[in-house]
């Protein structure tokens, strides 16, 4: 992957085929994570391919806040590729509605695990 960072600035430069594999890893993870959520839940899912941004530190807050997202989940991520570690998050969006709809569904679980 080519990376290329200014220490000064903390700029990284990524080909297409760069945000190519990275979209295609993300794709794969949200795969994972959202069909393992939906046997979890018994619930069936629809879910939208992933975008990819990157954000410094210091953008990531101003970044965040400008999408108008008010429901997030963030799931911080480790692995490694052929030696190499990868660290980063992965953010996930729900409605209002979403959220109220997922919390309803764990608590009906926990009243379940109780009887």
């Amino acid at each position: 992957m080519n990376q290329e960072i200014d220490n000064c600035g903390g700029e990284i430069n990524f080909t297409d085929i760069d945000f190519d594999v990275i979209k295609e890893i993300g794709n794969i993870v949200l795969n994972s994570i959202m069909g393992e959520i939906g046997n979890f839940l018994d619930v069936s899912l629809n879910y939208s391919l992933p975008q990819v941004e990157i954000f410094d530190r210091k953008s990531f807050k101003s970044g965040i806040e400008n999408t108008g997202w008010s429901c997030i989940i963030m799931l911080y991520i480790s692995f490694t590729i052929d030696g190499t570690e990868v660290r980063g998050a992965i953010i996930i969006n729900l409605t209002l509605n979403s959220l109220n709809e997922l919390l309803r569904i764990i608590d009906k679980m926990e009243e379940d695990l109780y009887e």
